[in-house]
Formats: structure tokens, sequence, C-alpha cells
């Protein structure tokens, strides 16, 4: 009965092993079956990617080095200009700033006031600052 109730349990372990491989087998089959769709839609990204930089080249039109530099040349020159105006416009904006922070801080003209120096308003328009 020993040797019995032994292979017995030898029978069942054998049996787990069994099923834990199958199981570990059909995992392995849906990874692979996942990397072969990933592999797949890399080849796709890579085939966009390929002809997405070939229209890129042909619209840029810079097949020629000298095209590249004379480019980069235009799109320097651009930048210059584009920084120089941008620096006249700050400038600008803060001259404008401070003239109406100046309009803002000037005493206001009101009636009250008018009493005060008696201005005739039929005569003497009034301002008002903002």
């Amino acid at each position: 009965m020993d040797e019995k109730s032994k292979r017995h349990g030898e029978l069942k372990r054998m049996q787990e092993e069994r099923q834990e491989l199958e199981k570990i087998a059909d995992e392995n089959m849906e990874l692979k079956q996942r990397i072969h769709k990933q592999e797949h839609k890399i080849m796709g990204i890579e085939h966009k990617t390929q002809k997405a930089e070939k229209e890129n080249q042909h619209l840029a039109g810079h097949n020629n080095p000298n095209q590249k530099i004379r480019f980069h040349q235009k799109i320097k020159q651009e930048n210059n200009s584009l920084t120089q105006k941008n620096t006249e416009l700050v400038q600008e904006n803060k001259k404008l700033n401070r003239e109406l922070d100046q309009f803002k801080n000037a005493p206001k003209l009101t009636y009250e006031l008018k009493d005060r120096y008696k201005v005739d308003p039929v005569k003497m328009p009034v301002f008002l600052f903002f």
C-alpha cells in the first residue's frame, strides 16, 4: 500500500506540473502573439516614418547641400530680423506703459477742481485723463 500511495502522490504531482506547464505554454503563446502584433505595428510605423521623411525632404527641397546652406542662412536672417523687431516692440511697449502710468497718476481735472480754481466751464473745457 505504501508503494501505491507513493505512486499516486507522484502521479498527482506530475499532473499538477503538467497543468502548470500547459498554463505556461498558453501564456507563452499569448506573449508570442502580442510580440508579433507589436512587431507588425513597428514595421508599419517605420514605413510611415520613412515615407514622411521622404516627403519632407521633397517638400523642403534640400537634397542639395548648397540649398541646405542657403535655407539655413535665410532662416537665420529671418530669426535675427524677428529678434530685432521683438526688441523694438518690447521697448515701445515699455515706453507706452510708462506714459500710461503717467496719465493714470496725473491729477484729474474735475468739476470739483474748477470751483477751487474758479474756472468757467463755458470758457475753458474740462479734461479728464484716465
